[in-house]
């Protein structure tokens, strides 16, 4: 998963609802992540963790994964939402903060889902990523 900076469409909207354009680019901070399960049968998801499964991601390039859980990235606990740290962004950035330029302007993230080893209910299991964050 890759989150871009994304200043066009932040300008477009800052344009559309009157707010100003003029001066330096803007930068993303507080950049914080959760999952988003998308239908009812997706909220297994969250309680897949405890069957050592569920949907994971990592912010080492893979070398250890921690999966979303009712306390860690829960949509519904935004004390559980969890900050980008700057090494995935770029080496020496600081946590959390997309600036506007490359290589400054993308964070990559690794996502997995690992179901149960058990048979697990069968259905669609849908989510996303969301993102929290403030633009100055």
């Amino acid at each position: 998963m890759v989150i871009e900076n994304r200043v066009f469409a932040r300008r477009l909207a800052a344009a559309a609802a009157g707010a100003p354009i003029e001066g330096a680019p803007e930068s993303v901070v507080n950049l914080r992540f959760y999952l988003l399960p998308g239908n009812e049968a997706s909220r297994a998801l969250l309680s897949w963790p405890a069957l050592q499964a569920g949907v994971q991601f990592s912010l080492d390039q893979g070398v250890t994964w921690q999966s979303f859980s009712a306390t860690l990235g829960n949509k519904d606990a935004p004390a559980s939402w969890i900050p980008v740290p700057g090494k995935v962004i770029c080496a020496g950035d600081p946590d959390g903060t997309l600036g506007p330029f490359p290589p400054h302007n993308r964070a990559t993230l690794y996502l997995r889902v690992l179901p149960p080893a058990e048979a697990a209910p069968s259905g669609l299991y849908t989510f996303s990523i969301g993102l929290d964050f403030d633009v100055i």
